[in-house]
């Protein structure tokens, strides 16, 4: 564990798991879990969320899995993980990343829209 727990920091901490080129990291920030997964040792974390894009080739839901769906989803597909570390992953993941943001932003303003 990278981090140790301080009253000072309102409990929050980082776990990183390390296996090849693969780094998976697990945050706690002010109570709430995230997992970021590298790419190649690139020092470039990106959600399972993403990953599960670039390995489906299309964006899930635009809700937020569930920590138990994104940890189920890390241990299920770790052996694509490795086949994907390279650098040309890395572009397709930012790509990836750019597509989910315009997905969230355009619910946000669906959602404000709805609440007009």
């Amino acid at each position: 564990m990278i981090g140790d727990e301080d009253t000072n920091a309102f409990g929050n901490q980082v776990v990183l798991l390390v296996h090849d080129n693969i780094r998976v990291r697990l945050v706690r920030d002010r109570g709430q879990w995230f997992l970021e997964i590298d790419a190649a040792l690139t020092d470039e974390w990106f959600s399972p969320v993403i990953w599960m894009a670039l390995l489906d080739k299309e964006l899930p839901d635009a809700r937020r899995p569930s920590a138990e769906k994104e940890a189920s989803f890390v241990v299920r597909r770790w052996p694509d993980f490795d086949v994907l570390a390279t650098p040309c992953a890395v572009e397709k993941l930012r790509a990836w990343q750019e597509r989910r943001a315009a997905q969230l932003g355009a619910l946000e303003r669906e959602q404000s829209s709805d609440a007009t």
